[in-house]
């Protein structure tokens, strides 16, 4: 992946409408973060489609994206595609385009779709997880078509994000 705790992604990334194919990636080594971009701090990210599968072989807590594993301060994601098949454990926080969120910035998500499935412990179709009360966040225009499953019955899943538990919905989330 692009990125990692200690040495993220912070700049701009333009995808220009390309598309990634044949995306691989398998777990078996204990990253932290999957995903094209493993760590996103402060960045921006667009125009840019992701083909391929990204698979958990681990049991320790790991973030999953299509696009990114854990999107981290102020950061945004336009036009983003993912048509990913993610399989994880049951402590993994797995999306579409994005595992996880841990910001205090303002984070928007705009224009953004999964079409591939998503499997894991947390599971969002397009966020697996918004962990931080303190994030400013805004998911506009994005939808999911792709099966999304939680492994457990003390797990969460959802078709765009799949657990807010310091989330506060308000005005968030705008135009399905």
């Amino acid at each position: 992946p692009i990125g990692s705790y200690g040495s993220y992604y912070g700049g701009t990334f333009d995808g220009d409408g390309h598309t990634v194919s044949g995306l691989m990636m398998q777990n078996e080594e204990g990253h932290e973060a999957m995903g094209l971009f493993g760590v996103v701090d402060g960045a921006t990210v667009k125009n840019i489609t992701v083909e391929g599968s990204l698979q958990d072989e681990t049991s320790s807590a790991v973030y999953i994206g299509g696009i990114a594993g854990i999107a981290q301060g102020s950061t945004s994601f336009y036009r983003c595609s993912s048509n990913t098949e993610i399989i994880s454990g049951e402590q993994t926080y797995s999306g579409g385009i994005i595992g996880a969120i841990d910001s205090s910035g303002t984070l928007s998500v705009e224009q953004c779709s999964n079409l591939g499935s998503v499997t894991g412990g947390y599971a969002g179709g397009i966020i697996g997880q918004v962990g931080s009360s303190w994030c400013n966040l805004t998911v506009t225009d994005c939808y999911n078509k792709g099966d999304v499953t939680a492994l457990c019955e003390y797990t969460c899943a959802g078709g765009i994000i799949g657990c807010g538990s310091e989330m506060d919905y308000g005005d968030s989330l705008k135009k399905f």
